[in-house]
């Protein structure tokens, strides 16, 4: 397991990515009232108010330490540990501690761009230029859809999609109304797209959220966006829906 080490913090975003937790162990530095260390499956920091995954109760100026060897931790998200001075849900306190945090991997480095309360049709993760410039890798996206409608998240790689050329989409999911979903990409997805007219290529990351009733493609199935004839995978949705987006990044 590899040791997470963290001084003189109210709390840290130990991992933006999915992993485990087998131990906590640190030093409360408050001297006031007890307070309590919750752990949240998060990508980014949580609301306040917000159910932690598990919490442990601080004593003033004290060590703690939990072993969860048996059934460790699984953040299927992210993990966030910080100071709460409720019980049972999230009030970030200012009282800090030292705190070392075992998990199953190093975390990587990452950042998150968009957020979990904004109501957005499309997010850019990073421009073109900045792709370009740069290797740059999407390893994660957590939406929510807001309108109640069944529609579909869709990645590009170029800044302004279209339903012409440039509009190449890299991957589509479903997601239904309502819904929350989760999308890892391993390694990490480096949007990748080339013009059909002057090979200028892009290296950009566009998301949108939309979908288009009734249009389909050569093989019959439901399309994101308006038929582009001759071309495959190309379309922007035609019918914007909101969602909360945020994605995680190098």
């Amino acid at each position: 397991m590899i040791p997470n080490k963290s001084y003189n913090v109210s709390s840290v975003q130990v991992s933006a990515l999915p992993i485990q937790v087998s131990q906590i162990e640190g030093y409360f530095k408050g001297a006031g009232n007890a307070c309590w260390l919750q752990v949240f499956d998060s990508c980014v920091a949580p609301a306040a108010g917000a159910v932690p995954d598990y919490q442990l109760l601080l004593n003033t100026t004290a060590q703690f330490q939990e072993t969860l060897q048996v059934a460790r931790l699984t953040l299927t998200e992210g993990l966030f540990v910080g100071i709460s001075t409720t019980e049972g849900t999230w009030t970030a306190s200012t009282d800090t501690m030292d705190i070392v945090v075992w998990t199953d991997v190093t975390p990587l480095s990452t950042t998150a761009v968009g957020d979990k309360t904004t109501s957005v049709t499309s997010l850019q993760v990073w421009s073109e230029a900045t792709g370009a410039a740069s290797a740059k890798r999407l390893y994660q996206m957590v939406v929510k859809e807001l309108d109640g409608v069944a529609s579909f998240i869709l990645i590009y790689a170029d800044d302004t999609p279209s339903n012409v050329d440039p509009g190449l989409v890299l991957a589509q999911y479903p997601i239904a109304a309502n819904a929350t979903v989760k999308i890892r990409f391993g390694d990490g997805l480096i949007p990748f797209d080339q013009s059909l007219t002057n090979a200028t290529t892009r290296q950009g990351c566009t998301v949108k959220i939309g979908y288009t009733t009734g249009a389909a493609n050569s093989n019959g199935v439901t399309k994101y966006g308006a038929v582009t004839a001759g071309v495959s995978g190309v379309g922007n949705p035609v019918t914007a829906t909101h969602a909360n987006v945020i994605a995680i990044t190098n």
